[in-house]
């Protein structure tokens, strides 16, 4: 099977396994073909302001060094939410200004020691950061890829995707390990 094909197959299997988490030691998936297959199907669930994503396309950002290989490769192209899937990749020398083409940006570990650069670069901007960096949430990211006891999980703040003018789905954020923020009644999950 090819690697780009895991997050297809991935997608497909959203909703039944992240109610229990998606295990990131299933043999024939890595953990980063994991979560391309997570950031795909977060699209549906997020809303953009209106005017902010373009009739034509979305754009899905890697910052850094690139996890996920080859794994969004079949993904550019692609029809999501009645829109073409773009994929870019910026490396660490990018000037942050370039980011904001960005509809998604995935922060790769390689910027974790400039993420509150980056964040604070993109700040206000309707742009759904997502990074499996150490307290990306608390940094002010929006999604934050996490492992729990070695599964793939997410948390969201609420707090960032409102101040970036996005509008997350309640059920995006009923299946999250956990969501702080604003309007945030239960912080935790089990």
């Amino acid at each position: 099977m090819k690697k780009g094909c895991t997050i297809l197959i991935c997608s497909l299997f959203f909703f039944t396994a992240v109610a229990t988490n998606v295990s990131a030691q299933i043999k024939s998936f890595g953990e980063y073909d994991i979560q391309a297959g997570f950031i795909y199907k977060f699209i549906s669930f997020v809303k953009w302001p209106e005017g902010d994503v373009p009739d034509e396309t979305i754009t899905i950002g890697v910052l850094g060094d690139n996890p996920f290989g080859d794994a969004f490769e079949e993904l550019e192209g692609q029809s999501l939410e009645n829109h073409i899937v773009m994929i870019k990749y910026f490396n660490n020398t990018v000037n942050y200004e370039m980011l904001k083409q960005c509809h998604v940006l995935y922060i790769s570990k390689s910027e974790s020691k400039k993420l509150k650069l980056i964040i604070k670069a993109i700040n206000n901007k309707p742009i759904l950061t997502i990074s499996d960096c150490d307290n990306f949430i608390e940094n002010g990211g929006v999604i934050g890829f996490i492992k729990k006891n070695s599964k793939v999980a997410f948390e969201i703040n609420s707090t960032s995707a409102i101040e970036a003018k996005l509008d997350i789905r309640s059920m995006l954020k009923r299946i999250a390990d956990r969501v702080i923020g604003q309007n945030t009644t239960n912080e935790r999950r089990k």
